[in-house]
C-alpha cells in the first residue's frame, strides 16, 4: 500500500531495499509519537515486524494501489542505484537472513532448476531468475523499483535518491510539525561495491535493471558495459585469450609514463593481475635492479650492446613501468624497438595538465615526500611555512615538461610506426573525473588490451584512493600565480598527433533539441577516438545519444553528469545528466560516423 503521514497531505510509496525499514519506523514514530517496537517488546496483538504490523505498511505493486484515494495527496518516494539495490538484496537477504539456505528453500526444486543453495554472488547474479522463482522473499526484494513506483516519475511530487534521505525526513517533520530523528535500521553485514563486480556480472545486472535505469535516468546511469569489437568473453573466472582485434592472449607489457603521473598505483594493480613477473618500478634507472644496462651504455655508448642486453633481459617476459625522463633517451628508444620485436603490449600513462604534474613533482622532490605516508610523517604547518618562503623554478619546470613530452611522444611514435596499437591512459580521465563508472570501464579496456581478465579483482577501488593529499599545499609556493600563468600557456598533453573532426552531416537531432558536440579527441587506444557531447530533446526526454558507423552501433555511455549544461538550461528536467561519450570510435572510420539523439 502507500503510507500516509498523519496530519499532512504526504504519502510515501515504499520500495523494498530502498531504506524502507528505516522510513517505515520513522513515519510510524511521526504518526504515533513513539517508536515502533517488535512484538516481543509490547502487547501480543501486534505483528512481529514493522512491514506487516499494518497492511498500509506493506510494499505492493503500483498497479494495485488505489490511486483515486490519494489523487489530491503529495506523493513521495525514495530510490537508489538499481544495481546497488540488487547487491544490497544479496548481502541482506542471502548472506545475512539466509533466504536461500537449504532450510529456507525447497532443495528438490533447486536441483530441478540446477542452482545451488547459499549461492555465491556470481551464482546469484547468473541465476537470479531461478532464485526469484525459488524464494518469494528474494523475488519481492529484487522486483524492479518500477514495479512499486510505476512508469511515470512525474506522478510524484518528488523522488529522493537514497543519499538524500535526510531531506525527505526534514520534509515530513516540517509538514507534521514533529522533530523525529531518522536512523538506519537495515545495515547489511557486508556491503558489495559495484566496482567489485566483474565485467560479466555488471553486464548481467545492467540487463536485469535496464528498465529501472530508464525510469531513473535523471538520477542514475548504469555502469558502462565493456564494449570490445569482436570479443567473445570467456567463462567467468577463466584466464584465456579474449580474441578479436586489440584483444591478444596475455602478454608481458610496458607502462610508459613520466614521474608523478599516477603510475605507481596503476602499475601495482596491473602487475598483480598479470601471470608474468614484474621488475622493480623504473628498473632501468641506474640505481635500480637493471640499472647496470643503462650504466654500461653510458660507459660504452654502444647501441648494439644496449639492444642485446635489453633483448636478453626482456626475453624473460617481464613487466616493467618505465619513466622516460629518468634514463638517457637512447635507452628508451632501444627499449621501444626491442619490446616490439619481442611482442610486448604497451600502455602509455600521461597527465594532460602540466601544472598539476609539475607541482606534484616539485613538491615531492623538495620535501622527499612521494606518498600519503610520507606526508603524514611530516609537520604540515612546517611544510606550509617552508613553501611560503620558496620560489618555483618556473623556466626550468616548463623546459622540463616540454622535454618530457618530447621523450614520451618519441617512444609512442616508434611503436606506432612499427604498427603497434598502444593503450593510452590519461590521468585526469581516470582519477579527476566524476564519471567513475566510465573510468572503471576504461580500466577494463586496458586489462583486455593486455590480455588480463578485466574486473577480475576488487583491487580496482585502490586505484581511486591514491591521492597523497598534498595538492592543497601547492598554492603556498611564493610565486604560485606566476607559475600557474606560465604553465597555463602549455597546451594539454596528448599523444598521437592532431585529430580530424566529424563531417557536417554526421549529427542528426530533432528540431528543438538543445545540444552541443565537443571536439573529437583521442581515446584509450592509439587507433581510437572519443566522440562526446551534451543535449536534451525537450519533446522526448527519454531520447538517448547513439553513435554508429555504417549503421553498426558503437557503444555509447549516456546519462553522464552535466552540471554546466544544467546551469545553462535549468528548465530542462534531464539536463543534469545529459552528457554522452563514445570512446571506441575507429579513427579510420571518422568520415562514416553518425551521431543521433533519438
Amino acid at each position: 500500500m502507500v503510507i500516509e503521514v498523519k496530519n499532512t497531505d504526504l504519502v510515501y510509496f515504499p520500495v523494498p531495499k530502498v531504506a524502507s525499514t528505516t522510513l517505515k519506523q520513522f513515519i510510524y514514530e511521526v504518526n504515533h509519537g513513539e517508536p515502533y517496537r517488535d512484538q516481543q517488546d509490547t502487547d501480543a496483538d501486534r505483528s512481529k515486524h514493522i512491514h506487516t504490523h499494518d497492511r498500509a505498511f506493506e510494499a505492493i505493486a503500483f498497479d494495485n494501489v488505489e490511486l483515486a484515494s490519494i489523487a489530491q495527496k503529495r506523493r513521495v518516494a525514495v530510490v537508489r542505484d538499481p544495481i546497488e539495490r540488487i547487491l544490497s538484496a544479496y548481502s541482506n537477504r542471502v548472506l545475512f537472513h539466509g533466504e536461500l539456505s537449504p532450510s529456507s528453500i525447497d532443495t528438490k526444486s533447486a536441483e530441478l532448476l540446477g542452482v545451488p543453495a547459499n549461492p555465491s554472488l556470481s551464482e546469484f547474479i547468473q541465476y537470479l531468475s531461478e532464485y526469484r522463482e525459488l524464494s518469494r522473499p528474494i523475488a519481492h526484494h529484487t522486483d524492479l523499483q518500477k514495479t512499486f513506483l510505476g512508469s511515470d516519475p512525474g506522478y510524484f511530487e518528488e523522488i529522493f535518491p537514497i543519499e538524500r534521505l535526510p531531506n525527505l525526513a526534514d520534509l515530513i517533520n516540517k509538514a507534521a510539525g514533529t522533530n523525529v530523528d531518522i536512523g538506519h535500521a537495515q545495515r547489511s553485514k557486508k556491503k558489495i561495491p559495484t566496482w567489485d563486480l566483474s565485467s560479466r556480472q555488471r553486464s548481467e545486472l545492467i540487463e536485469y535493471c535496464l528498465e529501472d535505469y530508464q525510469l531513473l535516468g535523471e538520477l542514475f546511469s548504469p555502469p558502462p558495459r565493456p564494449i570490445y569489437a569482436s570479443v567473445n568473453m570467456p567463462p567467468e573466472g577463466a584466464k584465456a585469450s579474449l580474441g578479436g582485434a586489440g584483444s591478444p592472449e596475455e602478454r608481458p607489457f610496458i607502462i610508459w609514463t613520466l614521474k608523478r603521473s599516477g603510475g605507481t598505483n596503476l602499475a601495482k594493480f596491473l602487475f598483480e593481475n598479470s601471470a608474468f613477473p614484474s621488475l622493480e618500478h623504473e628498473a632501468l634507472n641506474e640505481d635500480r635492479e637493471r640499472g647496470f644496462i643503462t650504466e654500461q651504455w653510458r660507459e660504452s655508448g654502444c647501441v648494439d650492446t644496449l639492444k642485446r642486453q635489453l633483448h636478453d633481459e626482456f626475453s624473460k617476459s617481464v613487466n616493467i613501468k618505465h619513466c622516460v625522463e629518468t634514463v638517457p633517451e637512447p635507452v628508451t628508444q632501444a627499449l621501444a624497438e626491442v619490446s616490439c620485436e619481442l611482442g610486448y603490449a604497451h600502455l602509455f600513462l600521461i597527465r594532460s595538465n602540466a601544472q598539476d604534474r609539475l607541482l606534484s613533482l616539485q613538491f615531492a622532490e623538495a620535501f622527499n615526500i612521494w606518498g600519503a605516508e610520507g606526508l603524514r610523517k611530516n609537520d604540515v604547518a612546517w611544510i606550509s611555512n617552508r613553501l611560503r618562503e620558496t620560489d618555483l623554478p618556473i623556466d626550468e619546470l616548463i623546459r622540463h615538461e616540454i622535454q618530457c613530452r618530447e621523450k614520451l611522444s618519441s617512444a609512442f611514435n616508434i611503436l606506432k610506426h612499427a604498427g603497434v596499437q598502444s593503450a593510452v591512459a590519461v590521468f585526469e580521465d581516470l582519477f579527476y573525473t566524476p564519471d567513475r563508472n566510465v573510468a572503471i570501464s576504461v580500466i577494463d579496456r586496458f586489462c583486455d588490451h593486455l590480455g588480463l581478465m578485466p574486473g577480475a579483482t576488487g583491487a580496482i577501488e585502490q586505484l581511486f584512493a591514491g591521492d597523497q593529499g598534498s595538492r592543497e599545499r601547492y598554492r603556498d609556493f611564493r610565486n604560485f600565480d606566476a607559475f600557474s600563468n606560465a604553465a597555463g600557456k602549455l597546451a594539454p598533453f596528448a599523444l598521437g598527433g592532431p585529430v580530424g573532426q566529424l563531417p557536417e552531416n554526421a549529427v542528426e537531432v530533432a528540431q528543438g533539441a538543445v545540444t552541443k558536440l565537443f571536439p573529437v579527441t583521442r581515446s584509450w587506444r592509439s587507433d581510437l577516438l572519443k566522440i562526446s557531447g551534451v543535449g536534451v530533446d525537450p519533446a522526448d526526454l527519454s531520447a538517448s545519444w547513439q553513435v554508429d558507423c555504417d549503421g553498426e552501433p558503437i557503444g555509447t555511455f549516456n546519462g553522464l553528469a552535466s552540471a554546466r549544461f544544467k546551469g545553462e538550461n535549468p528548465t530542462l528536467r534531464t539536463a543534469g545528466h545529459a552528457r554522452f561519450a563514445a570512446i571506441d570510435v575507429p579513427e579510420s572510420a571518422l568520415d562514416r560516423i553518425k551521431v543521433k539523439l533519438r
